[in-house]
């Protein structure tokens, strides 16, 4: 799972030419750039938070993330929190 908020940029790479990420990717790849802390020469300290709900299934999300710096250090801290109540698979027949 990747949080969307955290996302730079998508490349999507086609052919033969994705095989030097491995055997199974011959046929192309989706390469997802997260964002990354930046340097400044101040201390700087941004974030977000962001949340959401699905009524279908009472799912609750919620996702932030930190970025800090200075001019020789950068962190980035980031997590998640999923639940869904009340999910149901079809039954077989």
């Amino acid at each position: 799972m990747v949080d969307l908020n955290d996302i730079e940029k998508i490349e999507i790479i086609k052919g033969a030419s994705s095989s030097v990420y491995g055997s199974g990717a011959t046929g192309g790849i989706i390469n997802i750039i997260t964002k990354s802390p930046e340097f400044s020469d101040q201390l700087s300290l941004k974030g977000n938070v962001s949340s959401g709900y699905n009524s279908v299934n009472n799912m609750s999300t919620w996702s932030g993330t930190v970025y800090g710096g200075g001019s020789f250090w950068s962190t980035k801290f980031t997590g998640s929190y999923r639940k869904a109540d009340d999910v149901q698979t079809p039954a077989e027949r």
